[in-house]
């Protein structure tokens, strides 16, 4: 279970919704197509607040809790850098937290 064994700062509300409530609430650059939001993360009223489409394959939409929770688990140290909901190499180095403690087998 990813609260035990990537537990976020905040309490967090996972809800899995339909795509077009999730390109209403997600915050896009000029550059980025809606269609390739799957989900998002937020932070309101001090919880973390995670969307996942209902319209996407199974395995799409546990990869996208996945990408949305290390987000959560960034913010902290994005934070104090002033690189919040970023994919900088605090979001990568959590992605991969949460990625090997999700898919890989427990070392022995």
């Amino acid at each position: 279970c990813l609260r035990e064994s990537a537990p976020l700062s905040k309490p967090t509300l996972v809800r899995r919704t339909r795509r077009k409530m999730i390109e209403k609430s997600a915050s896009m650059g000029a550059d980025e197509e809606p269609e390739r939001h799957m989900g998002s993360a937020s932070l309101l009223a001090g919880r973390f607040i995670i969307y996942v489409s209902s319209l996407e394959a199974h395995n799409t939409q546990l990869d996208t809790l996945l990408h949305e929770w290390a987000h959560c688990l960034a913010y902290p140290a994005q934070r104090r850098v002033k690189t919040t909901w970023t994919h900088d190499d605090i979001f990568g180095v959590a992605y991969a937290h949460v990625y090997r403690l999700f898919y890989q087998e427990p070392t022995q």
